[in-house]
């Protein structure tokens, strides 16, 4: 976590970042996590622990963020004076993503779920399923820190400095999609980008884009677990009503979050 604060602190400032840099800085990090893993599996003769398999993995996330950074940013003794984030910013947040959850179930999403997954991504959520707390740490836990310090605490932050600032928040996103190496989460993923990439810059906070990530994580698998279950999400009547909450309750949340920021900057 002394790498999340740091961000946040400013004690570790980032420079500026364009295009290629950025698809640069994803290839390191693909590259450290792949060779690692295949290295680890491969003295352990395939013989790898569930448990394992998520330390390690959380090993070489952490070493490829250590390795971007040296590479893509300095480290300052002193911080450039980041304000402590006030509860009510997390608050904000929670509605902001609560919002987007019930938006995008039942518009995009309705339709994006009767897709096809990449047989290889399917395969692989299927493992980590198999085992339900590695699942819960790996997708609400590491997955938002780690994916935060790189795709909005590095690439995000370095590209607003090299391009307009909305320019660099949609690159940044849809870069978060293509990660994801799937049509089914790739769209969410963007549309998620875009969020997140939005709290970041209008709060300047890695922490905040991390707790949004984690909670629309731990809300994805709430709904895909329960809310289909519910009779009357069978309803078009129902599924519009929440929709329209869901704008409703993002926009607000957005707009609050807007006036807040502009008054303590």
């Amino acid at each position: 976590m002394n790498l999340v604060k740091a961000i946040e602190s400013g004690k570790i400032r980032v420079y500026k970042i364009g295009i290629l840099k950025a698809v640069l800085i994803i290839i390191i990090s693909i590259f450290i996590e792949v060779f690692g893993m295949s290295f680890y599996q491969f003295v352990r003769n395939g013989k790898t622990l569930a448990y394992g398999n998520l330390i390690v993995g959380i090993l070489l996330k952490y070493f490829s963020i250590v390795v971007i950074l040296k590479l893509f940013a300095q480290k300052f003794s002193e911080g450039s004076g980041h304000k402590k984030i006030k509860v009510r910013y997390f608050i904000i947040t929670i509605f902001i993503i609560i919002g987007f959850r019930l938006f995008y179930e039942y518009s995009i999403g309705s339709f994006v779920n009767k897709l096809d997954v990449n047989p290889i991504v399917e395969k692989a959520f299927e493992e980590l399923a198999s085992t339900p707390l590695i699942f819960f740490i790996s997708v609400c836990i590491v997955a938002p820190i780690f994916e935060e310090i790189l795709f909005r605490g590095i690439i995000l932050n370095g590209m607003a400095k090299a391009l307009n600032e909305k320019l660099a928040i949609i690159i940044s996103s849809f870069l978060f999609a293509l990660i994801h190496m799937n049509l089914v989460q790739g769209i969410n993923a963007f549309l998620l980008g875009l969020i997140l990439g939005i709290i970041y810059l209008s709060t300047k906070s890695i922490y905040l884009s991390i707790f949004a990530h984690l909670i629309n994580n731990t809300l994805g698998i709430f709904v895909s677990t329960y809310m289909e279950n519910l009779k009357l999400a069978n309803y078009f009547s129902f599924q519009c009503i929440v929709t329209f909450s869901g704008v409703i309750i993002m926009i607000l949340g957005f707009l609050i979050l807007n006036k807040r920021t502009n008054i303590e900057d």
